[in-house]
């Protein structure tokens, strides 16, 4: 493992992202988010993702100058075309917009479109949770990824679900899932590092079950989590962050269409920000007062794992995979930038 502390590796992605096109000040919040989630171990959606966006950025399917436009206002909503941006840079914006309006007026939604991939989900709902706002996030649409309940050939994407919400003493809420039984992030990773995938994730192209990563990009596609609940939650979410957003508007030329859909509510909209920040502790304590199962040292809730892995890669650094150092340091010198 290649092993770098936080403000090295922002160095880093800073170095190639802006090598590759992008304006300094969209490089830094490309790399702030990507820092961040793999300070959360999110490996996945980290750090890792400088390769793929560097060759989006070469191929045009990234406009690494683009800016996010509001093209929609009013009071408690907002659509904003994302122009084929940082997904990051269109969900920070949209993340911002959305807390400022739901502070005003209790709750708010934003739908953006025209967006590129957005990162970590849970990137999202954290920062609104540090201004005390509820945040439900989704994103996706149709494609080839993802097989539907009873059907052996894709047609949706992993739509996934992030949810966030402030505590008073504990670390916030934070549900960050895809609805398919893995993310392709985790599927690329896989690929790369030459592992399997655990059973029940992936179908290969002739719709029987596999482990195997290359069977994916060899005409294979993705399970959804739990079956038919994981299926329904995904259609839910190709239609909240498509249709409704009117996401099929602002397709890019080889058809993408996928939007993100951000709902914001004041945790203090009923009661008392202080009091609500309270009771969900009050919530956490009493679900963590279940005694441990077998296996297990302690209940933990959603959002923890991610707080505890942050606290130690800042303290010991965030490690990666020496095959994924080797490509990213290519990654670089392709850019014209000169790693060590």
């Amino acid at each position: 493992m290649v092993v770098k502390s936080a403000e090295e590796w922002r160095r880093i992605s800073n170095s190639i992202l802006q090598a590759a096109g992008a304006p300094g000040d969209l490089a830094a919040i490309v790399t702030d988010h990507l820092v961040d989630a793999s300070l959360m171990g999110h490996d996945s959606h980290g750090l890792v993702r400088l390769i793929l966006y560097t060759e989006r950025i070469r191929n045009g399917m990234i406009v690494a100058g683009a800016r996010p436009e509001i093209i929609r206002d009013t009071p408690v909503s907002a659509q904003v075309d994302a122009h084929w941006g940082f997904g990051q840079v269109a969900g920070h914006f949209g993340t911002e917009l959305v807390v400022e309006k739901a502070m005003r007026n209790g709750l708010a939604l934003v739908g953006v479109v025209g967006c590129n991939h957005l990162g970590c989900m849970g990137v999202y709902p954290a920062l609104a949770a540090e201004k005390g706002v509820v945040l439900l996030a989704l994103t996706g649409g149709l494609s080839k990824v993802m097989v539907p309940y009873g059907g052996k050939e894709g047609r949706l994407d992993t739509n996934p679900i992030a949810v966030g919400s402030p505590a008073a003493g504990h670390d916030p809420l934070l549900v960050d899932m895809a609805t398919s039984e893995i993310a392709t992030g985790k599927l690329h990773l896989a690929k790369k590092t030459g592992r399997m995938l655990p059973p029940g994730c992936l179908v290969d192209r002739e719709g029987k079950p596999s482990v195997d990563p290359d069977d994916y990009y060899d005409g294979g596609a993705l399970l959804p989590f739990g079956g038919h609940k994981g299926y329904a939650l995904a259609v839910a979410v190709a239609v909240l962050a498509g249709p409704l957003l009117n996401a099929e508007g602002f397709a890019a030329p080889d058809g993408r269409h996928w939007g993100l859909f951000l709902l914001g509510i004041d945790s203090g909209l009923f009661r008392p920000s202080g009091e609500y920040r309270k009771a969900v502790d009050e919530l956490f304590s009493r679900i963590k007062s279940s005694a441990p199962a077998e296996g297990f040292k302690e209940v933990l809730v959603p959002g923890e794992p991610a707080a505890r892995t942050r606290e130690t890669r800042l303290r010991e650094g965030i490690p990666m995979a020496e095959e994924i150092w080797e490509a990213v340091r290519k990654t670089a010198e392709g850019a014209g930038v000169s790693l060590k």
